[in-house]
């Protein structure tokens, strides 16, 4: 154990109190017992010196205990203040280490003093590797952008005592050479005396830039798709009743700029009423505070362009998420053209129903008509009393009137029979001039204009005068003072723009035909119901409405398109587009007096007609001018009499559309057990397989109903010559109805 230099000293003084004892003792000795003899004299003396030694000796210990004692005191408080020193250190070192950033730690002259693990990480330098180092060589920054080195921190806060940040884009350089992004704030460390270090806070910023870059694209991606979306899309802002952003669209739908549009609000641009009757304000508020509450509400809105047009739109408002405004997202749809083409839809739907009805009950009429006709005929054949002859042709002139009229109704249905051909319109109306001229009067001037190289168009011939009539008497109906009556024919292009507003017409090569009238004209009213069939503005009695509404079904027919201008009191034009074609129009052959005659012959003819008037009409024609007939009322029963009848059979006249089965069914049967029997079809309107949309099929023997006599008739002996001739047999028809046997 080591001796102290106090303990020395208390030694020291302790043999000097001993000395100063023995000479006191010895004194005493002299004084009190001169006579004492020279052994007692050592004996006592010997025994006082002992007396000293001990007590010398017992204080010398208790002085060596009681600083032993002190000596382990101060070893203990050492070593707990070593202990705590070191728990300091360590509690400190797991601080440091816990923090998320990285944290490095210098001392006065910029030497680095602590760094915690993501310090070390970053940096590449250990704190056994980096403690003492200077810091511009353990933390290496520079300008992301230049490239330059930048100035280290440290230096500035020791000179200026202040919190430092780095400037954005700084690198940070590491042992390896990697680089990272970094952002940092350097601060001073303070003691008693003022500052005595700078502690260095950092952190990798490759993830928030990431993050920075894809919050870049994802805002310019939504950018894009909103500048790109097809509608108008705004955003309102419910604080201040302006719209907050808004793209291309919108400024285009509402004819203003950009910062003209996020000036204004949404009841800036609407008419103070909707077309539902309620104030813009009040159905703008509800639909907002919808949207506000997390509803998406979806309804339509009318409104205004900055040029103060109105305009109808479908409005969806959404809410946009933010912790301070109250935003709603409109997407705005201008629904104008939609409105119109849904009208529009909605009137041919219409249309279709009642051209639907229209050609049921003209199909059913056809088939009284031929009754009556034909029951005329055969009674006109046979009388030779002049009155009843005369009033069976007015039977036979209001039976053709009710025909004309059957046609007109299957024309606007669609379902008349028709047979397409290649026309100049040009000729057609040439051959009509002096017809329309009478129609409608010597008061009204017509003018005819034909454009040249007009090409031709594929249409029935047919209807194409029934059209031309029926405009021409619509037109001579809203001039009953006199006027102008104008057909003018051009070849005109409908490029995608007209087509656009007009989405039912294929663009390409059209053939107009243009019908105007300095008529009265019509209204807007009236312009939106002109198709509409049984609509008519003329009085009781005047017209049946189904004029205009037939000319579109043919047009429509023929694959055209038909359009109406008309202002009242500036009369009105009615433009016919016809696809165009290159071809040459096909000549029809003259009609000679011959085709009015009953044509007779021998063969077996098996007849097929599920209406019991008109299978007995044709039974009789037919016999009457010498074939040899069956007769049936149905497709089963036609099969059975024709087994029966045991002879051959040269031709099957039979209606379309029968019970159980229908016309092109029997023939396909009859045709198997006959090769070359002959098949004529009849109907007054069919959509059975031998024609597609009305027109008739190749190679398809077809009569329309109603027929009179002299058409049924001829039309069988030309085919049977036909078939004849094909087969090199011997007809067996005569001239002028006479038989050949």
């Amino acid at each position: 154990m080591a001796i102290s230099r106090k303990l020395v000293v208390r030694l020291f003084m302790t043999f000097a109190a001993a000395a100063v004892g023995m000479a006191v003792y010895e004194l005493l000795k002299q004084t009190l017992w001169p006579d004492i003899s020279l052994w007692e004299s050592h004996t006592l003396t010997v025994f006082f010196s002992a007396m000293i030694a001990l007590v010398a000796a017992f204080y010398v210990l208790r002085q060596a205990e009681i600083q032993n004692q002190r000596l382990e005191a101060e070893l203990a408080e050492r070593v707990r203040i070593d202990e705590l020193l070191r728990v300091r250190e360590e509690d400190l070192r797991i601080t440091l280490n816990s923090i998320g950033d990285a944290v490095i730690a210098t001392n006065t002259d910029g030497h680095v003093t602590r760094m915690n693990a993501v310090a070390e990480r970053l940096t590449g330098w250990t704190l056994a590797e980096g403690a003492g180092r200077p810091l511009e060589e353990v933390f290496k920054i520079r300008s992301e952008t230049t490239g330059a080195t930048v100035e280290n921190p440290v230096k500035k806060v020791l000179r200026d005592g202040i919190i430092v940040g780095l400037a954005n884009h700084t690198e940070l350089v590491s042992k390896s050479g990697s680089v990272v992004p970094i952002a940092d704030s350097a601060a001073p460390i303070r003691g008693p005396n003022g500052i005595c270090g700078v502690v260095l806070v950092f952190r990798d910023q490759s993830d928030e830039r990431k993050a920075e870059q894809q919050l870049v694209e994802s805002e310019a991606r939504c950018r894009a798709l909103i500048e790109h979306a097809p509608e108008a899309i705004v955003v309102l802002d419910c604080d201040t009743g302006k719209f907050d952003d808004c793209n291309t669209n919108a400024t285009m739908l509402f004819g203003m700029t950009r910062e003209t549009l996020l000036s204004k609000g949404p009841l800036e641009l609407s008419p103070p009423t909707q077309p539902n009757g309620r104030s813009s304000a009040e159905w703008a508020q509800e639909n907002i505070g919808q949207a506000l509450a997390g509803k998406v509400p979806a309804f339509d809105w009318t409104h205004r362009t900055a040029d103060g047009k109105d305009f109808e739109c479908a409005v969806r408002l959404i809410k946009l998420p933010s912790e301070t405004r109250r935003l709603v997202r409109g997407s705005i749809t201008d629904v104008t053209q939609l409105r119109k083409l849904q009208s529009h839809v909605e009137q041919w739907q219409k249309i279709e129903s009642i051209g639907r009805l229209a050609g049921g009950v003209a199909h059913d009429f056809n088939n009284l008509l031929t009754s009556i006709t034909g029951f005329a005929e055969l009674a006109g054949m046979k009388s030779k009393d002049p009155a009843v002859t005369h009033h069976l042709d007015r039977i036979l002139e209001a039976s053709h009137r009710g025909a004309g009229l059957t046609q007109q109704l299957l024309a606007f249905a669609r379902k008349k029979m028709v047979t397409p051909e290649l026309l100049d319109v040009n000729r057609v109306l040439k051959r009509m001039e002096a017809m329309l001229q009478r129609l409608i009067g010597e008061d009204i001037d017509l003018s005819i204009k034909p454009a040249a190289e007009l090409g031709t168009v594929n249409i029935d011939a047919g209807s194409l005068e029934q059209v031309i009539m029926n405009l021409a008497v619509n037109a001579r109906d809203a001039m009953p003072r006199g006027g102008t009556l104008t057909m003018e024919t051009v070849v005109e292009e409908l490029d995608a723009d007209y087509t656009a507003a007009n989405p039912e017409v294929v663009p390409g090569t059209y053939v107009r035909l243009a019908v105007s009238d300095s008529g009265s004209g019509m209204s807007k009213e009236t312009l939106g119901r002109i198709f509409e069939p049984f609509f008519t503005t003329k009085p009781v009695g005047k017209g049946t409405g189904l004029g205009l509404a037939t000319c579109h079904g043919i047009v429509k027919q023929a694959g055209g398109h038909i359009a109406v201008y008309s202002e009242v009191g500036r009369g009105t034009a009615i433009k016919i587009y016809l696809p165009r074609h290159a071809a040459a129009a096909v000549s029809a052959p003259a009609q000679t007096a011959e085709a009015l005659q009953h044509k007779a012959g021998s063969e077996t003819l098996l007849v097929v007609e599920d209406d019991p008037l008109i299978r007995e009409y044709v039974g009789e024609l037919l016999q009457g001018v010498g074939y040899d007939v069956i007769v049936a009322a149905d497709g089963p029963k036609a099969l059975h009499k024709a087994a029966a009848a045991g002879r051959p059979l040269h031709l099957m006249l039979t209606d379309v559309v029968m019970p159980g089965m229908s016309g092109s069914q029997l023939a396909e049967k009859m045709v198997e057990l006959y090769p070359n029997l002959i098949v004529l079809y009849s109907s007054g309107y069919t959509n059975d397989a031998i024609v597609r949309h009305g027109v008739l099929q190749d190679n398809v023997n077809f009569i329309q109903k109603p027929y009179n006599a002299a058409a049924l008739t001829q039309r069988i002996r030309k085919l049977l010559d036909e078939r004849a001739t094909a087969l090199g047999e011997r007809s067996l028809a005569g001239p002028g109805g006479e038989r050949k046997d």
